[in-house]
């Protein structure tokens, strides 16, 4: 898969957060931009050759990879986890929870988050696709955003 359309529907699912969060859907926004970020973080993790399937792993693979390497700040992580945790309440079989400041927060830094890995595209990081993937069925990898964590 080209690393192009992991960014494309990276945004996308922010786009529609932000229509989400326009209209007082304040959990489905936090469900959407936690995909969006999930999405963008496969992008960078595409871009040293790694690929997940799963969003826990994908997160725990960014810290690895570039957090603990010193190459984004522990704050990016930390948010990261916020995000999780606050798409696993909004994907709760309660009552939504998550507030409008909450949803707000998490939009923003999925927002941050996409412009920095657009940012590194610009500046060349774009390989084109996954060797690893290009035997895949394409399909199999959008398909672990929509599961359920």
């Amino acid at each position: 898969m080209h690393l192009r359309n992991f960014l494309r529907d990276g945004r996308r699912h922010l786009e529609a957060a932000a229509l989400l969060h326009e209209n007082g859907f304040h959990d489905y926004c936090v469900k959407e931009a936690y995909r969006s970020l999930l999405w963008h973080v496969d992008a960078l993790l595409l871009t040293i050759g790694t690929r997940t399937f799963s969003g826990s792993t994908a997160i725990a693979t960014f810290g690895k990879e570039f957090v603990r390497s010193d190459i984004y700040p522990t704050a990016f992580y930390e948010h990261l986890l916020l995000a999780n945790a606050s798409y696993r309440i909004a994907n709760s079989e309660f009552a939504p929870t998550i507030t409008r400041e909450e949803a707000a927060s998490i939009l923003e830094f999925s927002t941050d988050f996409r412009d920095i890995v657009a940012y590194l595209r610009e500046l060349g990081t774009d390989q084109g696709s996954d060797s690893a993937s290009e035997n895949r069925d394409p399909s199999e990898a959008k398909d672990h955003r929509d599961r359920e964590e």
